[in-house]
């Protein structure tokens, strides 16, 4: 039912993030590219006082690798698309596997310390184990998953507009 669920919501319901940003490296079909982060702060009168994340304080930067089907150079302005399912994947990567890690190493730590003294500092210390063996085994499979977060759609300024439909 569940999988269900995701198909219809990603089939149908799942969007896309465009953004315009600027070319800083190309290798072969790939492009490093990096633009302005995004806040969600709308600028509520309570701006002043607010420290969330303090993204209306200061501009942040996003580097990401795309695939360069438009064979953009260096320097270029151009926009990209980003399908929101690689969203929801990299957020279940960075946060969702290792809160996993942390539950179920806790829960065995807990388990295999039956009648032990410090039995809960015992289950603090597996769940820590448990998470930071998953980071680790993320970051070692690094090079093996990498792939492109999205794609050059067009190519704004710096030479003529070049347009690449989504599903092309």
């Amino acid at each position: 039912m569940v999988q269900y669920v995701l198909e219809f919501w990603l089939k149908y319901l799942g969007g896309q993030v465009e953004q315009q940003v600027s070319v800083i490296a190309v290798k072969n079909a790939r492009a490093r590219v990096r633009g302005l982060r995004k806040s969600a702060c709308g600028g509520c009168a309570g701006e002043a006082a607010c420290s969330t994340l303090g993204s209306w304080q200061e501009q942040r930067f996003v580097e990401m690798e795309v695939e360069n089907p438009v064979a953009a150079r260096e320097g270029d302005i151009v926009t990209i698309h980003v399908p929101d399912t690689l969203l929801l994947r990299a957020a279940f990567l960075a946060y969702g596997l290792p809160m996993l890690g942390f539950l179920l190493g806790g829960s065995l730590g807990y388990a295999l310390s039956q009648g032990a003294a410090f039995r809960e500092l015992i289950s603090v210390l597996s769940a820590l184990f448990g998470m930071g063996l998953v980071m680790l085994v993320q970051f070692r499979c690094r090079p093996w998953v990498s792939q492109p977060m999205g794609r050059i759609i067009r190519i704004d300024k710096g030479r003529e507009t070049i347009q690449i439909l989504p599903g092309s």
